[in-house]
Formats: C-alpha cells, sequence, structure tokens
C-alpha cells in the first residue's frame, strides 16, 4: 500500500507571480481575470425578474455585490472588494438602475406569470444583459424552471436563476457573492482562470454520461437511450458539449438490458466520441488530439469499449487515450485522529501492481504565508469545513487503455485540477471534476424536456454550453 499527498494544482491569471497560486480567490484579488485584455466586454448588464416581495432585499443583495463588503485580509488589514475590482471590469449595473420585471405570487398562475414576464424581458432588454431570475420563496408550484431555461437556451439568452436563501442570506456573505459574481463573469463569455502548465499538451478531456428516457406510457412501442458529453481541453477550458440518442424498439431494448446492466450501445458511444472529437479539431484548427481521456463514472462495458476504439480509429487518432473510471462509492474513509478532518489530495494506491487508487479531493489543504514584519512564515488551513468525513473518488484505468507516458498518478492529478474548474465556485474544497459534473448536469437538463422537445435537441445543442449550466 502506497499513501502520498498530490499538490494542490496551480492556476493561471492575467499576472503571474514567480511562485504557484492554487487560491482562485486569492488570485483573482491579487493577479486579475485572465483573460483581462483580451475578453469582449468591458461592463456586466443584468436585468431582474421575480416575486415582487423580493425586489428590495434583491436590490440590497445586488448592492453589495456591486460594491463590496468590508473583508480582513490574512494580516488583519481590513479592505473592500466589490465586483469590479474583483473582475477588473469598468461598469457594473447599479441596484438603482437595474430594471426588475415584478411577479405578484398570489395574481393567477404563477408559472404563467413567469413566462410573461420572461417574454417581456426578452423583447425590452438589452442584447448582452444577463437575465436574473429569482425563483419564489414557496418554490412548490413552481415547476416550469426547466421550460424556462429552455426558453431562455433557445432564444441565447445569458441568464442566471437565484434562489430566495441566497438573497437572504446573512451570513458568510462574501464568499456568496464572489461566487455569484465569477459565475456571471463566465456567462458573460469570461475566463476567470485556466490550469497553469499542463503536463500534456493537445489533450482531450472527455467526461460522458448516458441516460435512458422515461416511455410516456408503460406500453409504448419505443423506447430511447441518449448519450452526452463535456469535452475539456489540457487548460480545463470548456471545448463544447455533444449528444447523441439511439431509439429501440420496446422488444430489443429489453434484450439489450435483459441483465439491467445499462451501458451504451456501440453505435451510441461510437457517434458520441467522433462529434467529442470533431468539437476539439474545431478548437485546435482542424488537429487531431494526441491523447485522449474519458471520464465516466460507471463501469465500461465491452460494446462501448468497441465504440471507443472504432470512433478513435476512424477519425485518425492514434495517440495514447486512457479509460477512466470514476467510483464514487470505495469503502475507503480517511480523517485526522486529533479532529477527524480529511485531507484533500490524499491518493491512496492498495496495490501498486494495479491500476487502481483512491483519491480525496474534499478536505483541508495546508498552507503558508510569511508574516510581514517578523518574516516568519506562518501555517494554517484552507477548506475542510464540513460536517462528517470526506467520501472519495475509486479511480481505475481499464486494461484496454493505450498508455505510455500516461499513468495513474496523472490521472489522479489531472482529476484534482479538474475540481477547480468550475467558474461560479472559489471554494478550495470541491468534489467533482467539471468533466463528469458538467456531463451529468446537461444530460439531466435534456432528460427532463425529452418527451416534448427532441425534435429540437440539434438547436438547443448548438447553444447549450456549460456556462449555462453554471
Amino acid at each position: 500500500m502506497e499513501v502520498k499527498k498530490i499538490p494542490e494544482p496551480a492556476l493561471e491569471f492575467y499576472e503571474n507571480p514567480s511562485y504557484p497560486v492554487d487560491d482562485a480567490r486569492y488570485g483573482l484579488e491579487r493577479f486579475k481575470p485572465f483573460d483581462k485584455d483580451t475578453r469582449g466586454f468591458s461592463e456586466v448588464n443584468v436585468v431582474a425578474l421575480g416575486p415582487s416581495k423580493l425586489e428590495e432585499p434583491f436590490r440590497e443583495f445586488w448592492q453589495k455585490l456591486a460594491n463590496g463588503l468590508e473583508k480582513k485580509d490574512k494580516y488583519d488589514v481590513p479592505y473592500k472588494l466589490g465586483f469590479q475590482d474583483l473582475l477588473q471590469v469598468d461598469r457594473i449595473t447599479q441596484d438603482d438602475e437595474m430594471d426588475f420585471y415584478k411577479i405578484e405570487e398570489y395574481n393567477g398562475d404563477l408559472n404563467q406569470q413567469y413566462e410573461l414576464a420572461l417574454q417581456d424581458c426578452i423583447e425590452k432588454k438589452e442584447k448582452e444583459a444577463i437575465i436574473l431570475v429569482l425563483q419564489p420563496q414557496n418554490d412548490r408550484e413552481f415547476n416550469l424552471r426547466n421550460e424556462l431555461k429552455l426558453k431562455l437556451l433557445r432564444d441565447k439568452v445569458k441568464s442566471q436563476f437565484v434562489r430566495p436563501q441566497t438573497i437572504l442570506k446573512t451570513e458568510f456573505l462574501g464568499g456568496v457573492l464572489n461566487n455569484f459574481a465569477v459565475g456571471l463573469y463566465a456567462k458573460y463569455g469570461g475566463t476567470p482562470w485556466r490550469l497553469k502548465d499542463p503536463k500534456f499538451t493537445n489533450t482531450m478531456i472527455l467526461g460522458i454520461s448516458f441516460h435512458p428516457i422515461r416511455a410516456s406510457r408503460f406500453d409504448a412501442p419505443e423506447r430511447t437511450i441518449f448519450g452526452f458529453s463535456e469535452v475539456v481541453d489540457e487548460f480545463g477550458y470548456h471545448v463544447g458539449m455533444t449528444v447523441n440518442p439511439v431509439t429501440f424498439k420496446k422488444a430489443e431494448f429489453d434484450e439489450l438490458y435483459k441483465h439491467r446492466s445499462l451501458f451504451m450501445p456501440s453505435e451510441l458511444i461510437q457517434s458520441l466520441i467522433t462529434k467529442s472529437i470533431e468539437k476539439f479539431k474545431n478548437k485546435t484548427k482542424d488537429i487531431v488530439p494526441k491523447n485522449i481521456i474519458i471520464h465516466k463514472t460507471s463501469p465500461y462495458h465491452e460494446e462501448e469499449i468497441q465504440g471507443l476504439k472504432e470512433s478513435m480509429k476512424a477519425a485518425g487518432f492514434t495517440g495514447e487515450y486512457a479509460l477512466v473510471h470514476l467510483q464514487n462509492d470505495t469503502g475507503y474513509k480517511t480523517y485526522r485522529t486529533e479532529d477527524h478532518k480529511s485531507m484533500r489530495g490524499l491518493f491512496l494506491r492498495p496495490n501498486q501492481k494495479q491500476q487502481y487508487g483512491v483519491l480525496w479531493t474534499v478536505g483541508v489543504i495546508p498552507a503558508q504565508y510569511r508574516d510581514r514584519i517578523t518574516r516568519e512564515m506562518r501555517y494554517y488551513e484552507r477548506g475542510g469545513v464540513r460536517i462528517g468525513t470526506a467520501t472519495p473518488w475509486g479511480i481505475s484505468i481499464h486494461r484496454e487503455s493505450q498508455l505510455k507516458d500516461i499513468d495513474l498518478d496523472f490521472i489522479a492529478e489531472q482529476v484534482l485540477a479538474l475540481t477547480k474548474m468550475r467558474w461560479n465556485n472559489l471554494e478550495p474544497s470541491v468534489r467533482e471534476p467539471i468533466s463528469t459534473y458538467f456531463a451529468r448536469g446537461g444530460g439531466k437538463f435534456l432528460a427532463k424536456i425529452w418527451n416534448e422537445h427532441n425534435k429540437e435537441i440539434d438547436i438547443l445543442m448548438e447553444n447549450l454550453d456549460a456556462r449555462f449550466l453554471l
């Protein structure tokens, strides 16, 4: 058995010091967003719609977001950091000039009111403004979320759904406001940060998921299953999403899955991988990826392996590829005896001869800084403020993978790095890598709207972006 600590992945910002920066919040505050000089916008404009009784608290919330909160740095020096300072934009919509489309919660059909207000908002708003949709406090009747998101996606409208708990929160506001601000920046098309100095260049990382569609009735003659992929490059940057459906006769579907083990048929995953490689080539000016790493949260089936090999061969891919299974439940737990906290980045290999390891992506992160007066090194910890012991990922590489320089240790480092690339979360300790997080999120969204809107899926996929799911 071998246990080691994987260092926190370094992030790249607009300015980069001589030392590695692994804290997104600190990096943004000190070194500015990565694309400060290359982004296509200099201001952030928003409009809002929601229940009338939330208007006043929301405007107060927005004022805090725009102007910032009083904070203290690690030297106890007070400072104030607002949206404009944090993300280096010239202007942001102020609370007293923001258009707010009011909805009366007890005046007729709530869902219909949201639809009408949204339509009015889309018709009147400035083209580049983000629509902030405030959900009602009693959202049991609010069952139109996916329909509203569908409309926004169809019309290519940037949006952010906001829960009332977020607006009314009174504690730990600094983290909430920072996450909210960075999420809006990303939705506007900005790149707050990216991974620094990846080990392998021209690498395509692919998170894949698949979703059987619930039949509209029990005796429906056909069944549909679709695969969904999130394509990421070596810097953790979103490249694109792809989807591919396959429809079976009910008898064929029942025969295929008679053992109750769900998997993607060969033709489905073959089409999915082919589309993903095309997305990557579009981004790299028709260059086939040098390495392909596939993340999947369920075991690989022999039919999936066959489809993967055929699709990569057809695309002219001749490099290394790793078929990685991210196992959600490993049975392993770890904690320090003195405080029962887990350590983020801890990597356990039970057997060196096997391509299997256990990685903790949630837990405390040891850090240090130099006292500006005494010049002594001081140690502190970030993250890990959670109840209970952390659940690790089991990471295994399938024996059908074709490897030379890529190994299990590198895969674990990459999984840890991709947990830092969710651009609406500045927390230092995030569990799931964006590859599988967005693949599952996008797939679940399409699965909910599939039966009624499957004929326009191709149109929707042209507009669907990981930023939409933030």
